[in-house]
């Protein structure tokens, strides 16, 4: 049996999002495959790491593949209806894939503490040069380029706190930081 973990994240929601298929060592040298895309949400995302580890796996497996999305698993177990287009597109090419590639699949929803594909993507973004805050505000999760932070940091913001954002004085994302929120960021969220 071949397994993997798989994450997805949608920068705005719908916005840039990233994905990856995390295999363990038996498929050979390179274990971690990622895919990116446009406008798309998180669940989206989900799926499309959904449809890497799909395409990666060898044909005719057994594949158990571990997530941390309810939603992910409630759809493509047929529990849970599918209510919007462009996920029951998405659930058809995954079930298109595994019907085609005679694969034995297993998936199963797994918390996300206990997702290393979570880490290993944000590892990843971060090495790509996406830098990833947890808004103190409500908590959230926001990733962002860090050529154009300033723009994306922007949607977390009151009116007063984008004002603030935009000034001359606070050009760089520690400074604006701290005068918003009046303590410096936490590394790592």
């Amino acid at each position: 049996m071949i397994k993997a973990q798989i994450d997805g994240k949608s920068l705005g929601n719908p916005g840039r999002a990233y994905w990856i298929a995390l295999f363990d060592r038996k498929l050979g040298e390179s274990n971690r495959y990622y895919g990116e895309g446009d406008d798309l949400t998180n669940n989206e995302a989900e799926y499309n790491g959904l449809i890497l580890a799909l395409e990666k796996a060898p044909e005719n497996c057994e594949l158990e593949i571990e997530t941390d999305s309810k939603l992910l698993v409630g759809q493509m177990t047929q529990n849970w209806r599918i209510n919007y287009p462009h996920l029951y597109e998405l659930n058809q090419r995954a079930n298109d894939l595994i019907r085609r590639k005679c694969i034995k699949l297993n998936l199963k929803w797994i918390p996300r503490e206990k997702n290393i594909s979570d880490l290993v993507l944000n590892r990843h973004l971060r090495k790509t040069g996406i830098l990833e805050i947890r808004c103190p505000l409500c908590g959230g999760n926001g990733y962002f380029k860090q050529e154009k932070w300033l723009t994306d940091f922007k949607c977390f913001l009151s009116k007063r706190e984008r004002d603030i954002a935009s000034s001359e004085d606070y050009k760089d994302l520690r400074g604006i930081f701290v005068k918003i929120f009046g303590r410096e960021p936490k590394k790592g969220g």
